[in-house]
Parts: C-alpha cells; sequence; structure tokens
C-alpha cells in the first residue's frame, strides 16, 4: 500500500518538475536581443519622474510568462515605429531582475503595460496590438484615469511572490548549469515523497487507532448473530419435522363413522 502511494506521488512531482523545465527551459533568451530598450530602477528614477519631459510606454514583463512572448514581437514593431519618435519612448523591464520596482508599481500580473508623463502613469488595458497601442498613445491615454508615480512600495506584493522567485531561481539554475539543477530536483523529489511517505503513516496511526476498537466491536458481536441465526434455523428444522411427523401419521377413524359405514 505505501509503494503504490510512493510511486503515484513520484509520478506526480516528476510530472510538475518536468512541466516546470518546460516551461523555464527558454528563460533568459529575449536578454541576447532586447526587443526594446530595458530600465533598472536607477534608470527608471532618473528619466521617469515629474520633472520628465519625454513620455515613457514601459513593459514590465516576466521571461517565463507566455502572453509577454506573443507580445514582445507587437513590442519591438512599436518601438522601432517612426510614427511615435519624438512622442513616446519605448522601454520594457524584466521584473525578474528589477523586483523592487516591480513591487513599487504595484505589478502583479504579466504584461503589465504602463504610460508615464509629468509624473503620472496610467495602465493600459485595451487589446495588444499595434493599432490600438498606437492609438493609446497619441491621444487615448488621455481619456484614462491617471494616478501619480508613487515613489516607494512594499518590499513583497503578497505571500506567493517568495515562492514565485524561488522557482524562477531554480529554472535559472537548471537552465545555466543542468547537472546542479538535476541534484536540485532529485533532492525536491526525495523530500516530498519522505514528506508523504510519513504523512501516511502518521494518517493511517491515527485513524487506525480511532477504527480498530469499532472493529473489535464489530467482530465481537458477528458471532452472537451468528449462534442466533444457528438457532432460529434449529427451531425451524424442528417445526419442519414436526410437520412431517404428522404428514406421516395415519388419521384414525372414530369407532361412530366406522359402524355407520359398516350399516
Amino acid at each position: 500500500r505505501y509503494m503504490k502511494k510512493i510511486i503515484t506521488s513520484s509520478l506526480i512531482v516528476f510530472t510538475l518538475l518536468t512541466l516546470f523545465y518546460t516551461s523555464f527551459s527558454q528563460a533568459g533568451d529575449s536578454e541576447a536581443q532586447p526587443f526594446a530598450p530595458h530600465l533598472t530602477e536607477q534608470q527608471f528614477i532618473e528619466q521617469i519622474n515629474a520633472n520628465s519631459t519625454q513620455d515613457w510606454f514601459v513593459m514590465f514583463y516576466a521571461v517565463w510568462c507566455g502572453h509577454c512572448k506573443r507580445l514582445k514581437p507587437t513590442w519591438q514593431e512599436l518601438n522601432q515605429d517612426p510614427e511615435l519618435k519624438g512622442i513616446v519612448n519605448i522601454a520594457a523591464v524584466d521584473c525578474e531582475d528589477q523586483r523592487s520596482l516591480q513591487y513599487r508599481m504595484g505589478v502583479r500580473g504579466f504584461p503589465t503595460l504602463l504610460h508615464f508623463s509629468k509624473g503620472q502613469m496610467r495602465q493600459y488595458s485595451g487589446k495588444r496590438t499595434i493599432e490600438d497601442l498606437k492609438q493609446f498613445l497619441l491621444s487615448g491615454y488621455k481619456n484614462v484615469e491617471a494616478k501619480e508615480i508613487p515613489e516607494k512600495g512594499p518590499e513583497s506584493s503578497g505571500f506567493f511572490e517568495p515562492l514565485q522567485n524561488s522557482l524562477i531561481t531554480l529554472a535559472k539554475k537548471v537552465k545555466t548549469d543542468p547537472f546542479q539543477g538535476v541534484i536540485i530536483i532529485a533532492i525536491l523529489l526525495i523530500a516530498v515523497i519522505a514528506t508523504f511517505y510519513l504523512a501516511s503513516m502518521l494518517f493511517d496511526k491515527v485513524f487506525g487507532q480511532v477504527a480498530q476498537p469499532k472493529m473489535h466491536k464489530r467482530a465481537a458481536s458477528e458471532p452472537r448473530e451468528e449462534a442466533d441465526h444457528h438457532d432460529d434455523e434449529d427451531d425451524d428444522d424442528e417445526d419442519e419435522g414436526e410437520n412431517d411427523k404428522d404428514e406421516t401419521q395415519p388419521r384414525k377413524s372414530s369407532p361412530g363413522r366406522s359402524k355407520q359405514k359398516r350399516e
């Protein structure tokens, strides 16, 4: 029983790790050929503030995000569009490398597209086609509610942020050093299986002790029920025997009737 649980849990964990590795296996490809100028937090502070004379349209993304990967060609085309030159600067922020800037801007989903103009920021939430993006940059952003650019943000945007960071770090480790990455995954797999095995033993021990008295009580009542059942069968056999005996005995006729027949 435990072996079956171990095998099942191992297959589940192995499948999840395989999917995880496949999702992150192409991480870092975009840094080799940037699709747009990338900003660090220091560059962001220097160029995007209340004193800025130029507008900026920044894509906050993560390299593992499928939606971000599909948007990169459009963003590159937007960056190279001559109609936007001198009107707005197109840039990008890799949230894996600029975590504090991500938290400061309140970015929780990817990609997040923010427009910055004169110390105010607006979030784009329309269609991600080149035509819709250009229309927003040329005039549409004025119809969107503006917010002040936050000076600082929380160090963490939620409970799952540390877990997300750990997974991304592990993915990068697997890509840069496959051998060490496989060792780490194997250790995690063994730890998960051991935890599952111990939890199963504890579960059986706790709930087995609770169910054991009920089983003993049931086992003790079964012989009594069987004895009662045998007694009922014996009574039925005796009744059937008496009925058979009555049927086999000849019927005695009364003397009066015999005399009437002879007459």
